[in-house]
């Protein structure tokens, strides 16, 4: 199903995220130069990089930083090759929602980093040792700004938008040049989302069908864990608020999913070889009629 280049620009708008952190990473020249002479080596052909502090003290902020990426990507699909998604009308409450939560955590980490970076420096001093250098590491009153979060939103092109003082052969080539790239992407948006249900359900099938229990003694072989049947629930939930273009393919497949897989604990399929069998075949089925889509 496609829509009207216009009714897209009512239905979804793009958005791009920008998280920024402190690397705590420096490439020393020095050792660099000096490792390249003692081997006679092109110092070009190599560098050294020393981690400012030990890595485990940004690990929170790490954490953090991957949860907003992760729910972001999560929550839009792509839209071009420049970072930009696209987020549907319908997700927008839950996915601000969400990330304001998410941006309060990584606030909160950071923080916390940021209250123990003149103990991490000192730290830093000892574990170094000769190659420590206090020029490498930002003044206390500006490690802040190392970090921050950003997010834009912009509307999706709209044709008749497109005014400017040039003929009208070109301004109509324009207008349908941008409406064939919305297509386009539009269409590439509608495909990572088939390509993400492709995913789930293979790795379903996959999971199912390698497990078995020893008759003998009852050890579970290849065993999945709940995660896998909830991460099909999960996706099952989301697909409604992604589905643009109402496309009743994708609908279709989602209630077939919902009634056929989703609807099944975890455990009751581990123990119940029968329903585990109908499961991998039901879900076979779906991947069958989505051949093509992704």
């Amino acid at each position: 199903m496609t829509i009207a280049n216009n009714a897209l620009a009512e239905r979804a708008m793009l958005v791009t995220l920008s998280v920024s952190t402190w690397s705590a990473r420096k490439n020393d020249t020095r050792i660099s130069d000096k490792v390249a002479a003692d081997h006679g080596a092109d110092r070009s052909m190599g560098r050294y990089a020393k981690h400012l502090i030990p890595r485990e003290l940004l690990t929170a902020v790490s954490a953090a930083n991957h949860a907003l990426r992760d729910h972001h990507n999560l929550n839009t699909l792509a839209w071009g090759d420049d970072g930009t998604r696209i987020l549907p009308a319908a997700n927008f409450f839950g996915y601000q929602q969400h990330q304001s939560s998410l941006e309060d955590q990584f606030g909160r980490a950071v923080r916390n980093f940021i209250a123990s970076y003149p103990d991490y420096v000192d730290t830093a001093a000892t574990a170094l040792n000769g190659l420590f250098d206090p020029r490498d590491y930002p003044a206390p009153d500006q490690i802040a700004e190392k970090f921050g979060v950003r997010r834009h939103f912009l509307p999706v092109a709209r044709s008749d938008d497109f005014r400017v003082c040039l003929g009208d052969l070109h301004v109509a080539r324009i207008k349908a040049e941008i409406e064939a790239r919305n297509a386009e992407l539009l269409s590439a948006a509608n495909r990572e989302l088939w390509q993400r249900v492709h995913d789930v359900t293979s790795r379903l099938v996959e999971r199912l069908s390698a497990y078995e229990v020893d008759p003998v003694d009852g050890t579970r072989l290849h065993p999945f864990r709940d995660s896998l049947i909830d991460n099909v629930r999960s996706l099952l939930d989301l697909m409604p608020r992604l589905n643009i273009t109402a496309d009743a393919r994708m609908e279709r497949v989602r209630q077939q999913l919902a009634g056929k897989v989703a609807c099944h604990d975890p455990e009751t399929l581990r123990e119940d070889h029968v329903l585990r069998a109908e499961v991998v075949d039901a879900a076979s089925g779906i991947l069958a009629q989505m051949e093509g889509y992704c």
